[in-house]
């Protein structure tokens, strides 16, 4: 049995895994990997709101018209985040074109990057550039 809680950057919930969905899942489990739950929510315990896991999957981000859409504030970014970025890029190389829509002081912008900076769309890419938008990251 185990204990998780997922987090959307707006809201969490725990997760209860069970003995048979935790020995097919345990894997999965692991601090910051993006996953996919079902489950049946569970409103039993004073009122907090609990989900009871029935499957639990990685979820294998696979781009819409091979097309991996970062949505930036330019006016918090810091001033190294376009470098940091190209550096995380670069760490997962892949065939997926990135398109960057940037909020700017005068309105959003669209700036699709080169085809040296194709991306391989791993769940673990997007924890990373969540890690590195910090503030700056638009949900």
């Amino acid at each position: 049995m185990a204990f998780a809680r997922l987090d959307d950057g707006m809201t969490q919930v725990e997760v209860v895994v069970f003995g048979k969905v935790y020995g097919a899942c345990r894997e999965h489990l692991v601090e910051d990997a993006i996953v996919i739950v079902k489950g049946r929510v569970d409103r039993r315990d004073e009122g907090e709101t609990k989900l009871r896991a029935l499957e639990i999957a990685p979820f294998e981000a696979v781009p819409a018209r091979g097309e991996v859409r970062l949505r930036v504030d330019g006016r918090v970014a810091g001033p190294g985040f376009v470098s940091e970025l190209a550096r995380l890029i670069n760490e997962f190389p892949g065939e997926a074109s990135v398109v960057m829509e940037v909020a700017t002081e005068e309105g959003e912008r669209v700036l699709r990057l080169g085809p040296a900076y194709k991306v391989r769309p791993a769940s673990e890419f997007f924890s990373e550039v969540r890690v590195l938008g910090g503030e700056a990251q638009l949900v």
